[in-house]
């Protein structure tokens, strides 16, 4: 149950297959949103996703009666990817309809069914979403600035964010529907603005497959963010932040690239120029951000951001996926605030074992564990998961504990294990490309 005090949610990659059974798909396609549920439960099999699949109906209706557990949250942070791989292809298959405009509608309604299953779960409550890689219609990597995915997801989304009030519910209806990125004040919390970025288009992957519009979407979106830094430090505002791929080292080409040489395995998620200037823009408006919160990796991991002098300036806090298509157990994370009510202080990932059972009727949905618990820590902030890096290299009790985590206690598809931990650990602190490569490769 929750802690005493004032919670959030943090949910990522739910990766939802609105297409897992073939079967059904024409009837969703043929039916209102509102009606999707009666549908999904005439489905042929009731057992939730397997690892390497994405999420299906009954495991997004476990996540749902889990999370009801914490129904008076004070807002919800999800940080990218509310829909499956492949829907596309899987709809085409299942209805043989390859005209584009039946998988628009098709998703327009995937994503109106979602909007009202977040709002039946938390009613009154704000939940701020966030754009994922693949959250769009063209395809993985190629949301379109302007396109119809942000229309149709803005108008879905509307209802939920008119809770705010003022000039926050009209940045979201003005920049969101442009490039997926809006900014409003957190509830209940005065003086403290939540940034929601869509990096996807300063990813290395990023291209704009289908609108090919004229200009640079991630640096309008840098010359935004660098407006509303300007803004908030007028205002002597703190700062939240929530964007998809976390800064820093994809650790997967850097373990497992073709390539003999190690420097030439070793990539960030985002392109070296955004990635730059993201990293100038957050150091110089260091003491304003509170916390940034990412997913994309699956995993539950955090990276550093630091001034080079070995001094910590922020923290990305990245939480794993409810979707297990990489192997790691369903998770979702339950953030307690401090007793002020300002700034997280703690949090429990809560995680159903999928090799236990995937019958929903015998899983169970149990705390993985608490932060402060793990890593004997009394605080969550950039000093503190600070300690915690540096407890991974010298202490084993730890550095297991962080390892047993980083999957969500699903170590038989892990990557990380108690050979490789050195690259992890350097992930953690290199958020460029040179100082990986200078602390990693010389051993690899």
């Amino acid at each position: 149950m929750p802690s005493p005090g004032r919670t959030f949610l943090s949910i990522t990659d739910l990766h939802f297959n609105s297409c897992y059974d073939s079967a059904l798909i024409e009837k969703l396609a043929g039916a209102e949103p509102d009606d999707w549920s009666g549908i999904f439960e005439t489905a042929s099999g009731f057992e939730l996703s397997a690892p390497g699949t994405d999420t299906n109906y009954p495991l997004l209706k476990f996540l749902f009666s889990d999370m009801a557990s914490f129904a008076d949250v004070d807002f919800v942070l999800f940080s990218g990817d509310f829909l499956g791989h492949r829907l596309q292809e899987q709809y085409q298959a299942g209805t043989k309809d390859t005209s584009g405009t039946g998988f628009k509608l098709f998703i327009a309604k995937t994503v109106s069914f979602l909007a009202g299953k977040f709002q039946e779960a938390f009613p009154g409550k704000i939940i701020f979403p966030c754009m994922g890689n693949d959250d769009t219609l063209c395809g993985d990597y190629e949301i379109t600035p302007l396109g119809e995915f942000l229309s149709l997801f803005a108008e879905s989304w509307q209802p939920i964010m008119d809770l705010l009030s003022g000039p926050d519910q009209r940045s979201f209806a003005q920049t969101f529907p442009i490039g997926g990125y809006y900014t409003a004040m957190l509830p209940g919390m005065p003086n403290h603005r939540l940034i929601v970025l869509n990096n996807i288009f300063m990813s290395q992957k990023y291209r704009d497959g289908c609108g090919k519009k004229p200009g640079d979407p991630a640096l309008a979106q840098l010359s935004w963010l660098e407006w509303i830094f300007y803004i908030s430090r007028a205002q002597n505002e703190k700062v939240w932040l929530v964007f998809h791929e976390p800064m820093g080292i994809n650790i997967y080409p850097a373990l497992h690239g073709k390539s003999p040489k190690c420097a030439d395995n070793v990539e960030t998620f985002m392109k070296t120029k955004y990635g730059d200037a993201l990293r100038k823009l957050l150091t110089r408006s260091s003491r304003m951000i509170e916390a940034a919160f990412c997913g994309h990796t699956h995993m539950d991991e955090f990276r550093i951001l630091h001034d080079g002098n070995d001094i910590p300036l922020m923290y990305m806090h990245v939480t794993p996926s409810v979707s297990p298509v990489f192997g790691n157990n369903p998770a979702y994370q339950v953030f307690t605030l401090d007793p002020q009510g300002q700034v997280p202080a703690d949090y429990i990932t809560r995680m159903v074992n999928l090799s236990e059972t995937l019958d929903p009727g015998q899983a169970v949905w149990k705390e993985a564990y608490r932060f402060s618990d793990a890593y004997r820590q009394t605080a969550l902030n950039p000093e503190t998961l600070t300690r915690v890096r540096n407890e991974i290299a010298d202490n084993e009790t730890i550095r297991n504990r962080y390892i047993e985590h980083y999957a969500v206690n699903a170590p038989k598809y892990s990557l990380i294990n108690k050979e490789n931990w050195q690259a992890f650990y350097d992930c953690i602190w290199d958020n460029t490309k040179e100082a990986f490569i200078d602390d990693y490769c010389p051993e690899h």
